[in-house]
């Protein structure tokens, strides 16, 4: 019994070595985003792009990490008042705290979420 452990614990490290020297030498084209499709909320999300909060309902901010119910509910309810003060400030990103119960913590978090236009 023993010896299948040791085996299968060979087998597993090899096979994990040969992934990272694939990943490693393998080369990576530039992820580049092309504006003219048409990606839903989500699959924005999940790739790293963000999203425009004038365009979410309150079930898509709720897919933003570290947001919750309560604070989509206030974003959505905000954001009128997010896209005009975003304007007017050197660094959009400072709109967020001037609502309420969210510090320049939370701002910071959110940030790369959201675009405020």
């Amino acid at each position: 019994m023993r010896h299948r452990l040791l085996i299968s614990t060979a087998i597993v490290a090899i096979g994990i070595v040969t992934l990272r020297t694939a990943v490693t030498f393998w080369p990576q084209p530039p992820l580049k985003f092309d504006s003219s499709l048409k990606l839903n909320i989500e699959s924005r999300l999940s790739l790293g792009i963000p999203i425009a909060i004038s365009r979410c309902e309150v079930p898509d901010l709720e897919l933003i990490p570290s947001v919750g119910p309560a604070l989509a509910l206030k974003l959505f309810k905000n954001r009128e008042l997010l896209i005009q003060r975003a304007s007017a400030l050197p660094q959009p990103s400072q709109a967020l705290i001037t609502i309420k119960g969210i510090g320049p913590t939370k701002a910071a978090l959110l940030s790369p979420w959201l675009e405020l236009h």
